[in-house]
Order: C-alpha cells, then structure tokens, then sequence
C-alpha cells in the first residue's frame, strides 16, 4: 500500500510564524526527498478540499497541516508543523534506542506500511488538570489519525 503525503497551506497568509513554518515545512520534506503534494488552503479552488481536511484534523484555519493518503484514497491527519518537527527528530535517533522504543513516530515508519498495535496507558483519576488535558489530547491525536488502540486505566 502507497502511502502520499498531503501538506496544507496557506500561500496568503500574512502571519510570519505561519510562512515560517510553512518554509520550513517544505525544507524538511525536501532535505529527506519526500515527495508530497500541495493544497493551497486560501486558493477559492481549494475550498472543498480544505473544509475536508479541516475535518478530518479537527483543526481549522491551522497552517501548516500534515496529511497522508493512502492508495484507496483514505486520507488520515498526521500532525501539524510541532509534531512532524517531532517525527523528523526522532528519524535522527540511533537504531537500537529505536528498536527499544516501537511507538517512535519517524519518517520511515509513517511512510511504509505497519501493523503495530497502539497501547495508551492513561488514568481515569489524573492528579491534575495538565495531565487530563495531555491524555485528551493524545486520544484525540489518535482518533484523528484512525489509528487503532486499546486503553489501560492505570489508576
């Protein structure tokens, strides 16, 4: 199964933390030889397009933002700029710390087919707001990206 990496942009953007990251963005997928393609969030064009991954991020007007297509054209949300700067960080680790660590997002394991079985261990009591709020966003990054997973309660 080939899998496609979709970046979404905004080319009207007058913020200069958006263009920045949107430039970096490229220059990280460029620097590694990954082919993607490019939706221009602001195009009229693109309307259609960006109100569905919008969607299926659950992050609107957010650039940039990080897709993958798969060959049945199953389009699931990888991360925004903050996490895929995570995933090419991790593509850098040695190999044995690595292997000793599965759940590792890098760019090899994105891009090639897996089956890995994702196991979030979280608490129905967390000790405080932060905690609650960091395992609702990891089942939500989860739920985004239709990956499948089991909950181990913890507490």
């Amino acid at each position: 199964m080939t899998k496609q990496l979709l970046l979404l942009v905004s080319n009207m953007s007058l913020n200069r933390e958006v263009a920045q990251r949107q430039d970096r963005a490229k220059t990280i997928l460029a620097s590694l030889g990954i082919d993607y393609i490019e939706i221009d969030g602001a195009d009229p064009e693109n309307k259609d397009a960006r109100i569905e991954l919008f969607e299926i991020s659950g992050r609107p007007l957010q650039y940039p933002q990080f897709f993958l297509v798969e060959d049945v054209r199953e389009t699931s949300f990888l991360g925004d700029m903050e996490e895929v700067e995570a995933i090419n960080d991790a593509s850098s680790l040695p190999q044995d710390v690595l292997q000793a660590n599965p759940n590792v997002l890098t760019w090899d394991r994105v891009m090639t087919e897996q089956d890995n079985e994702i196991i979030f261990l979280m608490s129905s009591t967390p000790g405080n707001l932060k905690t609650m709020q960091r395992q609702q966003r990891a089942q939500m990054l989860l739920n985004a990206r239709k990956l499948p997973y089991f909950c181990i309660d913890g507490a």
